[in-house]
């Protein structure tokens, strides 16, 4: 959990400046396996972007360590496939 809160810091290092604010997150364990689910706006400059990000981390000699993480950018099911047939319009009804 720690590692994602720390991710809530400018990236100054890579050169992107991104800001990443968290608003949403959950974490669970079991024995020395955690993960964590939750939801942050990525922002750099005046643009910025929701996305859902999820952890995994295991436990060696007392610390936890991150070994995968992952973002990404929701869209609505009628959007899913834009990018292969075009916008598909809404259901109705």
């Amino acid at each position: 959990m720690i590692a994602l809160l720390e991710m809530g810091e400018s990236l100054p290092q890579a050169g992107m400046q991104i800001q990443v604010r968290i608003a949403e997150l959950r974490g669970y364990e079991q024995g020395d396996v955690g993960w964590a689910d939750g939801s942050a706006t990525f922002q750099r400059g005046r643009e910025s972007v929701e996305v859902r990000m999820t952890a995994v981390f295991v436990r060696e000699k007392g610390d936890w360590h991150m070994v995968q993480n992952h973002a990404s950018i929701g869209v609505p099911n009628n959007h899913t496939f834009d990018p292969l047939f075009g916008s598909i319009p809404a259901a109705t009804g």
